[in-house]
């Protein structure tokens, strides 16, 4: 786990805008419950950002 750059913190803020949405093919997934169900789904997970608590609590739906 590493600690979240500040610019990977900017792509990510960039992502709230449609616009930029849409051009990367990419969109934002928030929230525990969220999260763990999308982890589950068939979509291809690129990254996941979170405080050390939840990876603690969730390594292995994180990890597989």
């Amino acid at each position: 786990m590493n600690p979240l750059s500040k610019s990977k913190a900017k792509y990510i803020k960039s992502l709230q805008l449609k616009k930029q949405r849409f051009s990367e093919a990419k969109f934002i997934v928030e929230g525990g419950k969220s999260v763990l169900e999308f982890m589950r789904s068939n979509y291809i997970v690129e990254e996941v950002v979170a405080t050390s608590e939840f990876f603690a609590e969730h390594e292995l739906i994180i990890n597989c």
